[in-house]
């Protein structure tokens, strides 16, 4: 028999925000508003199927589908015809569950849980199926009875809704595209906000991106190669609109949200071998989500979504609102030398404390007549090797902390770590050791 465990502080939430929203939409006509992703306003209206496969390369019109009642921010997985969690995978809430509608997946046509996969709540229309060991953390929402195994776990309840979608439309102008570029130099090359033929970026070369919108025909992201995003200044937009390639890293230096947006508009699945941190918003194609580590964080919405068998999902929602401020990167350099200028008072040993014990112990056993071998020597050269040993103890651990405040002072600003780097990678031991 099916588990069922939880409340109902969930699926009454769930009940109302579906009757209230149906309401206002189905009695009235289109709503246009201003978009919560900060892009131009949007228009909403319900259907009860999904919409036709546009072309936003041709007319600039981009959309979304939602179940209705759904709050964009809440889901995780969105696929108008269909998603598919693999066997063993997860998809999660980072920093917590703020409320029993998050961490969602939306599926229209079918849904299918793997055996011991881990969800969140659950909308479908079609048909639903969960595996052995499955654990839906909420409820389900579906216009028929779902396929549950009998070892299914269930936090919440069964809810029968109507199978109408939520459409959001907002038009996104593409200006001419200008050349191609072609990343291929082992230094950091930024890439200004603009529209492009296509990116390219080799391996063992890094592209940085910053706070605009970037209107690209083909990304393409090598193997070993890094998109940096510079979001310090605001969110970053990618829009892509024939082919989207990312087997190589993306690096953002602002951790505390999402602050990236990719519109894929192809037809051809877009290749994803990398973790992936953002909004990916693919509404003509599948989407493939390997298991990566680390996980996948973000949101995805697209025309169908499969996760591959232990890859892992944590939703967080797109963050339009810029981060406040740069890096605090002469802040945290002066902590870190704070820390090292208190280690080099304190260190046990240095060169040149090291020269004045030779003089003093090795002058002592300058006797003309007293060989190099002698008992004395051989004390000097043992306690200035246990001095040394000491010394390096020492300044292995002064590194440590500094390097530490360094990271951690990137961290209570809200950066990641390595969004900064100092000038002098010692931040100044090596001059106290000398």
């Amino acid at each position: 028999m099916v588990h069922f465990v939880g409340t109902e502080r969930g699926t009454l939430g769930a009940v109302s925000s579906l009757v209230l929203l149906a309401c206002a939409l189905a009695c009235g006509r289109d709503i246009t508003e201003p978009s919560p992703w900060g892009l131009s306003e949007e228009r909403r209206a319900v259907s009860s199927q999904p919409l036709d496969n546009e072309d936003p390369s041709r007319d600039g019109t981009w959309w979304l589908e939602l179940p209705v009642g759904g709050d964009r921010s809440n889901f995780a997985l969105v696929g108008t015809e269909g998603v598919s969690v693999g066997t063993g995978a997860e998809v999660s809430c980072g920093g917590g569950r703020p409320d029993p509608l998050s961490c969602a997946i939306g599926a229209f046509t079918d849904a299918r849980i793997g055996s011991n996969a881990r969800t969140g709540p659950v909308y479908f229309s079609g048909k639903f199926v969960a595996g052995a060991g499955a654990h839906i953390q909420g409820f389900i929402a579906g216009d028929a009875e779902p396929g549950l195994d009998p070892t299914t776990v269930l936090d919440g309840q069964v809810l029968h809704r109507p199978s109408t979608v939520e459409l959001r439309t907002w038009h996104v102008e593409r200006p001419i595209a200008g050349p191609g570029r072609t990343i291929e130099s082992t230094d950091s090359q930024r890439v200004a906000p603009g529209s492009y033929a296509s990116l390219v970026v080799l391996p063992d070369s890094t592209a940085v991106l910053s706070h605009g919108s970037y209107f690209l025909g083909a990304l393409d992201v090598h193997a070993d190669a890094t998109l940096e995003l510079d979001s310090s200044q605001g969110p970053i937009y990618i829009w892509v609109y024939d082919k989207l390639t990312l087997r190589g890293g993306l690096r953002d230096a602002f951790f505390g949200g999402v602050a990236l947006f990719v519109g894929y508009g192809g037809t051809e699945s877009p290749i994803i071998e990398t973790s992936f941190r953002g909004l990916l918003l693919a509404p003509r194609a599948t989407l493939h989500l390997p298991a990566t580590s680390p996980p996948h964080i973000g949101s995805f919405f697209a025309r169908r979504v499969e996760l591959a068998p232990k890859a892992k999902v944590e939703q967080r929602p797109f963050n339009p609102a810029p981060v406040a401020g740069s890096p605090p990167c002469a802040v945290c350099a002066a902590a870190a030398r704070a820390v090292a200028a208190q280690c080099c008072s304190s260190t046990s040993f240095t060169v040149s404390v090291g020269e004045e014990m030779d003089a003093e112990c090795l002058g002592s056993c300058a006797a003309p007549l007293a060989p190099r071998d002698s008992d004395c020597f051989r004390a000097c050269e043992l306690e200035r090797a246990r001095r040394a040993s000491r010394s390096t103890n020492d300044a292995t651990l002064c590194a440590f902390e500094v390097a530490q405040t360094f990271s951690l002072c990137q961290m209570s600003h809200g950066f990641r770590p390595g969004s900064c780097t100092s000038p002098h990678l010692d931040y100044g031991l090596s001059e106290c050791l000398q």
